[in-house]
């Protein structure tokens, strides 16, 4: 039998503070917006490229929290739909789908880190947060997935 944990993890515990089991078939991001509203009123989301969409994002700002999420070539950000002259990597995630209802964009920062000659993208909701602050706390999630092997 095999099982999907999704668990969120506050860096630096070791300790697990929430989680959701379901079965092998389930999703991620389905388990995690289910426990969006028992996180403190200040949580930030970091998490690799599986947390990526719309609604969840869309339902991650709305709950007044903040998110640092890998973004790979399955996602099309989009620059200059208004000017924000002050704000380096201003971006937005707009789908087609999202667009044709009229909803509105998900105004985002995209970050790049360079690990040698690999860029990894992330985006954020923080739109103040620095490059430096970025690749620090995306190198802090691996203890997460550091947890999971032992």
């Amino acid at each position: 039998m095999q099982l999907l944990v999704t668990t969120v993890w506050p860096i630096g515990t070791g300790l697990p503070y929430r989680w959701h089991i379901d079965g092998s078939s389930g999703s991620e991001r389905v388990n995690l917006l289910s426990m969006i509203n028992t996180l403190p009123a200040n949580a930030r989301l970091i998490a690799d490229a599986e947390y990526v969409g719309y609604r969840l994002w869309s339902q991650v700002i709305q709950s007044k929290r903040t998110f640092l999420f890998r973004v790979g070539a399955n996602i099309t950000l989009v620059k200059n739909l208004e000017k924000h002259p002050s704000q380096k990597g201003v971006v937005y995630y707009w789908p087609a789908g999202r667009m044709n209802k009229c909803d509105p964009p998900t105004l985002l920062r995209l970050i790049q880190i360079n690990k040698g000659d690999q860029a990894i993208y992330l985006v954020t909701n923080e739109l103040e947060m620095t490059d430096d602050q970025a690749a620090e706390l995306y190198k802090l999630r691996w203890g997460l997935e550091v947890f999971f092997v032992r």
